[in-house]
């Protein structure tokens, strides 16, 4: 892993690039023999290359450019490989047709067939990060031979297929098992689908100036450690944390304990449920560490109940809403008086999110600082999209929702995105398929209160690392398909 890793965007790549050749004078000859390096080194990294036979599948861009140099290294290196060329020679950029020439005279097989069962390894070098639109019915054929080959496969910058800045998969992609990212990390690589179709990522280097440009980060320990508050040994409970939890109702009370827990794990001082106080007495068996706020309803929260939660909040630090708490009209207005009400950082979640969708505009009423932690499902409903679209352009819509409320906006899946007010975008690496289960949401709701309420720098950000950290942990000891909720609980 990169530490601080600035993630950047085709354009900003492209503008990088432009810079080098332009104004430094780097000759774009050697950023393409420099990437071929780099490939090299990470195949000898992660595959046994040594007396392997590899097939090095090349477009007509500079991906493939970059893809004839490796067949060149990789043939001085004395390693049986063959090239496959999708591509009209006449075509080609300058510098792949130099490298092209190249290996023709030093004789490097290649082939026109498709087959690629009979290679060890595959190098996909089809497209680079600038495609638009949906690849083509003969690249799309490629690719299906590459996938279909159950060969492992390195990508170059980015699976071919993948939409380099959304991560969204262009009709077809190639599913690596080690993308080797030229420069930079591409945002693509590391959510929405791509995440999924780039395997391991690492960073080939190229030499390009420092990018100073970059609005999106990759979450690591370095930043950890720099937005964790320092402590102190003289510190009491008070010290660390005042959480208060509006969450649960009948039949709901477990999404309650379970938020409320994923707070007392990661810190807080004191936390308190607020609850309707039938279901009050149930909870306090539930939870030992926390204490409970019966409020003047019954099996659900109302409006009325709204006063003694604001109450209360105003002596602590932060507070959450949403999970388990039912969609009750009275329940939506309990949310939005809440909203309107609380002077103190407020955590939305789950069923609160519901509440802000039957009067989205009520996000703008908000007194203190809101942060919302929507699915895609959630987060579509909100906005008026489908999930699909959502996870089609995460990082876009999710930076575009935050600046128009004033909200941090963190929309789970499979890399997480974090959208600042102010524009800044972190993504986070951690978390597995395991934790797509009822109740991980409403653990990661009490991380981010807790980290809210003891005054970590990014807690949204912090949280989500955290939260994906203790789900990677609890799979590496019980497996994905038999981990609960719970379990993340154990490794916070």
């Amino acid at each position: 892993m990169v530490i601080n890793m600035k993630l950047i965007s085709c354009a900003d790549m492209q503008r990088e690039e432009k810079e080098a050749t332009g104004f430094f004078g780097i000759p774009s000859a050697l950023l393409m023999e420099n990437a071929a390096v780099s490939v090299i080194r990470e195949a000898e990294a992660f595959f046994d290359i040594k007396d392997k036979k590899i097939v090095v599948v090349c477009g007509g861009g500079n991906n493939g450019g970059d893809g004839f140099a490796v067949a060149r290294h990789l043939f001085l290196k004395n390693v049986d490989v063959t090239v496959f060329g999708l591509f009209n020679p006449d075509k080609l950029t300058e510098n792949a047709k130099m490298n092209l020439a190249i290996i023709k005279k030093l004789g490097v097989k290649f082939t026109g067939s498709t087959d690629f069962s009979d290679f060890d390894l595959i190098i996909d070098c089809l497209l680079g990060i600038g495609i638009k639109g949906n690849v083509r019915e003969n690249v799309s054929d490629v690719i299906d031979c590459i996938n279909e080959s159950g060969k492992p496969v390195i990508s170059v910058d980015v699976p071919s297929g993948i939409d380099a800045d959304s991560g969204r998969v262009l009709g077809n992609a190639v599913r690596a098992d080690l993308t080797v990212s030229m420069g930079y990390g591409k945002t693509g690589l590391y959510t929405g689908s791509g995440y999924e179709y780039a395997g391991k990522v690492v960073i080939g280097d190229i030499a390009l100036p420092k990018n100073e440009c970059a609005a999106v980060q990759l979450t690591d320990e370095a930043l950890m450690r720099k937005w964790k508050p320092s402590e102190s040994t003289l510190s009491n409970k008070g010290d660390n944390g005042k959480v208060l939890i509006a969450a649960g109702s009948v039949g709901y009370t477990g999404a309650a304990a379970l938020c409320v827990s994923g707070a007392l794990r990661s810190g807080a001082g004191l936390v308190s449920l607020a609850v309707p106080k039938n279901l009050n007495a149930i909870m306090e068996i539930k939870l030992t560490e926390a204490m409970t706020l019966p409020l003047p309803c019954e099996d659900f929260f109302n409006e009325t109940a709204a006063d003694d939660f604001l109450k209360k909040a105003a002596e602590c630090d932060a507070a959450a809403i949403g999970p388990g708490l039912g969609r009750n009209e009275q329940t939506v207005a309990f949310v939005h008086k809440i909203i309107r009400g609380i002077n103190k950082p407020l955590v939305i979640d789950a069923d609160g999110i519901y509440a802000v969708f039957m009067n989205i505009n009520v996000l703008k009423e908000a007194k203190g600082a809101l942060i919302l932690t929507p699915h895609p499902g959630e987060f579509a409903r909100l906005i008026g999209r489908t999930a699909e679209e959502i996870n089609d352009d995460r990082i876009a819509l999710a930076r575009e929702f935050a600046g128009k409320f004033g909200v941090t906006l963190l929309l789970k899946g499979a890399g997480t995105v974090i959208a600042m007010p102010g524009g800044e975008v972190y993504i986070n690496p951690t978390g597995n398929s395991g934790m797509a289960k009822g109740g991980s949401g409403d653990i990661l709701t009490g991380i981010t209160a807790a980290y809210l309420a003891r005054g970590y720098e990014n807690p949204a950000a912090a949280a989500a690392y955290n939260h994906g950290k203790a789900g990677d942990r609890a799979a590496e000891a019980l497996g994905k398909d038999n981990m609960l909720p719970s379990d993340i609980l154990k490794y916070i």
